[in-house]
């Protein structure tokens, strides 16, 4: 493939529709940039840190704020995290699960094991 092609290709991201029963919709996932994907740890550690929540609860709901979109534009942005709290808690994990597939996350977003103690 050439370079051109290549290049032609970058930023052009998968979306997926997926039915919301908490908002009564549809919604678009976007799958994120290597750049996005890289600032969401820095980005749950600060919002953790600036809001007194668990680092693992500022991921999820950055993950889905990030995927979340409507025409392209994010519906959430990150100071939104405490209106986002308003949502059904599995609601918001069903759609961390759907974006972390999206974006090849292959762990639980809520930080769940599914190996078994075995394992260790």
């Amino acid at each position: 493939m050439s370079r051109e092609t290549l290049r032609a290709r970058l930023g052009k991201r998968k979306t997926v529709e997926v039915e919301s029963p908490f908002w009564g919709c549809s919604v678009t996932l976007r799958e994120l940039s290597a750049a996005e994907q890289l600032s969401l740890s820095p980005r749950a550690d600060a919002l953790a840190k600036k809001l007194g929540v668990a680092r693992e609860g500022a991921f999820v709901f950055l993950l889905v704020a990030s995927c979340l979109v409507d025409g392209g534009e994010r519906v959430f942005d990150d100071d939104d995290l405490a209106d986002m709290s308003a949502a059904d808690l599995a609601e918001i994990a069903r759609l961390a699960e759907q974006a972390g597939a999206l974006n090849g996350v292959q762990d639980d977003p809520l930080g769940n094991s599914s190996g078994s103690p075995d394992d260790a």
